[in-house]
């Protein structure tokens, strides 16, 4: 039998104009589900993740006009990071693989970018999460990750970081919201 534990990523952030003075800040906030306490994992946020937030560098906007369309800005990137532990099934302690899915609204023909939902958003911006293969996470819901669980803690990693997604990259802000999926 499958469980499903569902954690919501929502990072924002602030891209910068060369000619921007103000001081902003970016967010990560994690929030976790556990469905039924024989059929499910505690899962953690773990790592830079603080009081449920991350906080990604600012980044100007000239800096990722000078970056390729599609390719994260690495510079910035922050670690996402998980951790899953005391899994039960049947009531039981569970040992095998888990899987995880990611999914979110996404820039059309970018699956592995998140789109900007941000109230005063930065134009031409996105968010990419990376795996610690450093594969890109598609946020169609086609990719699965495969943990090994052995009953000691797993720790799911990532690194959320910008991404260009046309030319022109103009100051504002950036959200992107994910949702994901343990299965097991």
């Amino acid at each position: 039998m499958k469980k499903n534990i569902i954690a919501v990523l929502v990072a924002a952030t602030a891209v910068l104009s060369a000619q921007a003075f103000a001081s902003n800040t970016a967010q990560l906030v994690i929030h976790g589900t556990v469905s039924d306490s024989d059929e499910s994992c505690n899962v953690t946020p773990f790592g830079a993740i603080t009081g449920g937030t991350v906080v990604l560098d600012d980044i100007k906007a000239s800096v990722l006009n000078t970056m390729a369309i599609n390719t994260p800005s690495t510079a910035s990137a922050k670690d996402v990071t998980y951790k899953v532990a005391d899994c039960k099934k049947d009531g039981k302690d569970f040992t095998g693989n888990l899987n995880v899915n990611v999914s979110g609204d996404y820039v059309s023909g970018m699956a592995d970018v998140l789109s900007n939902q941000a109230a005063n958003p930065a134009g031409n911006t996105g968010i990419a999460l990376i795996n610690s293969d450093s594969t890109r996470v598609k946020f169609d819901g086609s990719t699965v990750k495969t943990v090994a669980y052995t009953g000691a803690p797993a720790l799911l990693t990532y690194k959320a970081a910008y991404v260009k997604t046309a030319e022109t990259v103009t100051a504002g802000d950036v959200k992107g919201v994910a949702t994901f999926t343990i299965t097991y």
